[in-house]
């Protein structure tokens, strides 16, 4: 393996299926994260560990499972595949499930966009989170969960933006325990 900027690449020989050797190659998307590496600072040390020891104590498994699963899919790929929408669609649900559940003590969302609003305004986010939220919900709504048009790529900063939603709402909720 090797790399070129921030981009991945692994090279290998495999028994494909007619039972010649074929070659393999696989990369992952470019990673818009800065290249440059600096210290941690304590708060951002204490923030991933809330949300991480969040995950390890979360008794529901459901939830981990969507989340783990989120964490996998957003660095996976092989060759031209990449798995940022499931890795989008996993991160949703973790987050609209921890919202429902733990935010709003409901079982079921009446009106899901307007719910979960409330549910972030509930965690105390300003009203530009509800109305980025909504931009993500659309495309929930457009490119995850229906398929009538042609899939497009997934904007992987749009996969990090529900990731965010959804730590921050484990961070929010486990914070004070």
């Amino acid at each position: 393996s090797w790399t070129v900027g921030n981009r991945m690449f692994w090279h290998c020989a495999h028994v494909g299926p007619s039972g010649k050797s074929e070659q393999v190659f696989m990369n992952t998307k470019e990673s818009t994260f800065p290249n440059e590496r600096r210290l941690l600072t304590q708060d951002e040390v204490r923030n991933a560990l809330i949300i991480l020891g969040a995950l390890l104590r979360d008794t529901d498994q459901e939830f981990r499972r969507e989340y783990l699963k989120g964490i996998v899919h957003v660095g996976s790929g092989f060759g031209d595949l990449t798995f940022a929408r499931e890795a989008f669609a996993n991160f949703y649900r973790a987050f609209e499930y921890f919202v429902t559940s733990r935010v709003l003590i409901k079982k079921k969302l009446t009106n899901e966009l307007r719910d979960i609003s409330e549910g972030i305004r509930r965690m105390g986010l300003p009203e530009n989170f509800c109305d980025e939220f909504a931009g993500l919900y659309k495309i929930r709504s457009e490119q995850v969960m229906h398929a009538q048009k042609g899939p497009k790529d997934m904007d992987i900063d749009n996969v990090l933006k529900m990731k965010v939603f959804t730590d921050y709402a484990l961070h929010r909720y486990y914070r004070s325990q």
